[in-house]
């Protein structure tokens, strides 16, 4: 008996009787595919979804973990603190957001060591006291 999905290929038997689909193509049934779905798939291979283009987008109402997620994707590292100008141990600094307000400005971010973070993060230091140093230079 030939696959019911059109394929050409010939079922087996399972005890007694012929199967109507070869293994897996009962997903291939033409009733399945419907239109719409299948407009749906090259519709959405086709937008970009990305950015402010996303229905979900919050613009400045994101929380600020999302924040911080958007400025590690968009701004580069420099691989040490912009305060002190050690690179950390472990090779890991933060975005530290100098106005307090949280907004989707990259120059809002300075990278910091997670110590000097602390420090920035609890009052201690502040926004005069960071002075950008370069340890290359």
């Amino acid at each position: 008996m030939k696959c019911a999905c059109g394929c050409g290929k010939e079922t087996t038997r399972y005890r007694g009787k012929d199967r109507q689909y070869v293994h897996g193509h009962n997903s291939r049934r033409p009733e399945r595919r419907t239109a719409s779905s299948q407009q749906m798939t090259e519709l959405n291979r086709t937008i970009d979804r990305s950015g402010e283009n996303n229905p979900q987008w919050k613009g400045d109402e994101a929380s600020v973990k999302a924040l911080h997620f958007w400025v590690y994707a968009r701004k580069t590292r420099l691989g040490f603190c912009e305060r002190c100008g050690r690179t950390p141990l472990s090779g890991w600094t933060d975005f530290a957001n100098i106005s307090g307000e949280y907004r989707r400005d990259i120059d809002d971010y300075i990278e910091l060591c997670r110590s000097c973070h602390r420090l920035f993060d609890n009052g201690s230091l502040a926004v005069a006291d960071i002075r950008l140093k370069d340890p290359r230079r």
